[in-house]
């Protein structure tokens, strides 16, 4: 007797794979019989809601209502299954352990050959993963990833409708645009994961001093801007303005080390300062420039004229990128004196600018700019060479002369081949690093004094001298500045102009007497009066410079003057 079983096997094999997809799909499966009884579910539906197939057994559906829906809900869910056999939607059900879960359900009818009704199909997809990455999605279009803040778009949108009804309702709204100084220090030497660190931290001091009702958004990178609304006078912005300086110049630490940043805020009213969020927000940017040009750490209003001084700024800034390729830079060189005998010991390198766009540009206008937008790199290897080659020519020229003196950007000293290609240079025109005297600002020497006293030494070792420009008008640590690796003081010109007067007098001479015990050179700058020089002569300060003595010169001038 033969049989053809091929047939049975094919029918044999669809239900194991059938079955086999029933307990390894990730949606929950559930049969009923006709009456809506529970004949069989599937491992997923066990993962999801809790309950074993044995707790569930020949229980209605409808246990598994949550109560989120009323009965309006239903009925026309049954409805739409009686005309269509089948139901899709999302529905809101309970886990055993009491967990809403929303679920995307269909439901469709299983008919037999002569239509009756035989049993229910429900297949539940769990959107908790869904919903949570919707919502993240969600969120991320609206906030800063890193901080949590309000972001661009956010802040936009919430401008547009707080102008809508602070129009209606006659009221006024500052807007605050707040930049962290010294934040890219800190993130290039200490490293990014200071810098969100750091930017964190900004974060939460900055809404401990905000109402609730205050908006907060990040901008971008270390810029945030705060919306004050419905606020009363200028001073309530005032107030608050001084209470975010003041809590941001706390330092901050960062595991065994501290760093100290300042803000500087730039504020724009409405409607008096513009009525549109991009003429705020712009306007804020603007007076924010301003605050930093007056030596951070303050806040600044926008006024019409600020527009015009930042409008000279970006000038500045697009002109700079291409003024060395344009060979638009030149140096000249102040002589630095003996005092006692007026002979030349050495000269200081000034850098100029004469733009083919913009005229001529003082340094104070350009350098800082420079500095913020990475061209010092490159205008600092410019002057550094310069100077050596021009100092090459004088030395040749004038037995007394001993060093010539170089203006380094704190930007630039961060460079990590810096001292290597300095070296480089001095060799190229065979001048001895302790004929190269690199002059620093006070405010860097005494930031992050421990690092910089370690690259400060480096340069020291290559026997380069170092000097302290501007000394005096920063905030010098009498417990580090024995310590440091200096040998020249430059006394600054404001002290110097004060000179006639008791209290000037008396500053002078202690900076003089200090640089003394500690075995320092001195340099007085800016001397520009007789009587000026005299009264450092008294004092035993070694070198002047200044208009007194001579301007700044080119070296060709330099050369026929004083040799």
């Amino acid at each position: 007797i033969k049989l053809d079983v091929t047939r049975y096997v094919e029918q044999n094999l669809k239900l194991q794979e059938a079955a086999s997809v029933f307990e390894h799909t990730e949606e929950a499966i559930i049969i009923t019989d006709s009456h809506m009884k529970i004949t069989s579910v599937n491992q997923a539906f066990e993962n999801i809601y809790g309950y074993t197939f044995e707790e569930v057994k020949s229980k209605e559906l409808k246990f598994l209502h949550s109560g989120q829906h009323d009965q309006n809900f239903y009925e026309s869910m049954w409805e739409e299954i009686k005309l269509h056999d089948k139901w899709q939607g999302k529905i809101i059900n309970r886990r055993k352990d009491g967990t809403l879960i929303p679920v995307w359900k269909t439901i469709k009818v299983n008919r037999n050959d002569l239509g009756n009704i035989v049993s229910y199909i429900a297949v539940q997809t769990d959107l908790r993963e869904i919903e949570r990455n919707q919502k993240r999605i969600d969120f991320l279009a609206f906030h800063d990833a890193l901080t949590g803040l309000h972001n661009r778009v956010s802040l936009e949108e919430y401008l547009r409708n707080l102008i809508v009804s602070s129009k209606r309702n006659k009221r006024m709204f500052a807007l605050l645009f707040i930049d962290l100084d010294r934040f890219k220090i800190i993130n290039d030497t200490m490293g990014h994961e200071a810098g969100d660190k750091l930017l964190l931290d900004a974060t939460v001091r900055l809404k401990s001093k905000l109402r609730e009702s205050d908006f907060i958004a990040r901008w971008a990178g270390d810029e945030f801007i705060v919306v004050l609304d419905n606020i009363k006078s200028m001073q309530d912005v005032v107030y608050v303005a001084a209470n975010i300086l003041e809590v941001l110049q706390k330092p901050f630490s960062f595991d065994t080390r501290e760093a100290t940043v300042t803000a500087s805020i730039g504020i724009a009213l409405y409607p008096e300062s513009a009525t549109d969020p991009d003429s705020l927000i712009k306007n804020a940017d603007n007076a924010m420039y301003h605050a930093k040009a007056e030596g951070k750490n303050n806040f600044q209003f926008y006024t019409k004229r600020l527009s015009e001084v930042v409008q000279r700024k970006l000038s500045i800034d697009i002109s700079l990128s291409t003024a060395l390729q344009n060979d638009e830079f030149y140096m000249v060189f102040q002589p630095q004196y003996d005092l006692e005998n007026h002979n030349i010991v050495a000269a200081e390198a000034l850098i100029r600018w004469e733009s083919k766009n913009l005229g001529f540009v003082s340094p104070e206008e350009f350098i800082g700019i420079a500095e913020e937008n990475g061209t010092i790199i490159e205008i600092g290897y410019f002057v550094f060479e310069e100077s050596c080659k021009a100092y090459k020519q004088l030395r040749e020229k004038c037995n007394s002369l001993c060093r010539i003196a170089i203006n380094v950007s704190s930007i630039q000293f961060q460079q990590a081949e810096l001292l290597e290609d300095f070296l480089t240079i001095a060799q190229k025109y065979k001048i001895e690093p302790y004929e190269i005297e690199l002059e620093l600002t006070e405010r860097f020497v005494m930031s992050f004094v421990e690092d910089n006293i370690k690259i400060l030494q480096q340069f020291r070792e290559a026997g380069f001298k170092i000097s302290i420009d501007d000394f005096g008008t920063g905030y010098s640590s009498m417990a580090y500045l024995k310590s440091l690796p200096v040998d020249t003081l430059k006394i600054d010109k404001s002290f110097i102009d004060d000179i006639g007067e008791r209290s000037g007098e008396a500053i002078i001479k202690t900076i003089v007497n200090l640089a003394h015990n500690l075995e320092y050179e001195i340099v007085a700058e800016g001397i520009e009066t007789e009587e000026q020089e005299k009264f450092l002569q008294k004092l035993h300060c070694e070198v002047g410079q200044g208009y007194f003595f001579a301007k700044p010169l080119n070296i060709k001038t330099i050369i026929e003057k004083f040799t």
